[in-house]
């Protein structure tokens, strides 16, 4: 009978755990855990150039080849329908550091389609990955405001 006590007490402080486990869905086994609708990709850039029009992010893809995608000024703004999302944020922004991981860009999926962008520069226009156009470059016509943003990875 002394042995009992214990063995039944052990057996229910294991059946408590069998059954926390089970608590959880095959879906989600961790039910607590909160799964965000959005897919984030970070891309290290080559350069940023700022135009009147918008940025051209240069990067390389996998198989380092140059690649770049045109971001229009309409979108980090929320007064115009380009800029402004579902949810009130801003289809583009900037933030800028000195941090040494920057320059990158998050890129943000919702449902498998192109939700947003995030570019992370560094504070100093005079730093190695801003860069700066010739006089008679015109790209003014890559800027599409109601254009999906085209990644080669």
């Amino acid at each position: 009978m002394k042995h009992l006590v214990p063995l039944i007490l052990a057996l229910l402080i294991l059946g408590q755990g069998i059954y926390a486990q089970a608590a959880g869905s095959p879906s989600n086994p961790r039910p607590n855990l909160v799964v965000s609708p959005y897919y984030v990709k970070n891309v290290f850039l080559n350069r940023i150039v700022s135009t009147a029009r918008g940025y051209r992010i240069e990067y390389f893809n996998a198989r380092m080849e140059p690649k770049a995608i045109h971001v229009p000024i309409e979108w980090f703004s929320r007064q115009n329908q380009y800029g402004r999302l579902e949810d009130g944020g801003v289809k583009a922004e900037i933030l800028f550091a000195t941090d040494a991981a920057y320059p990158y860009v998050s890129i943000f999926w919702k449902d498998g389609k192109f939700s947003h962008l995030r570019i992370h520069a560094q504070e100093s226009f005079n730093h190695s990955s801003w860069g700066v156009l010739r006089p008679q470059t015109n790209i003014d016509d890559r800027f599409k405001p109601d254009a999906e943003l085209e990644f080669e990875f």
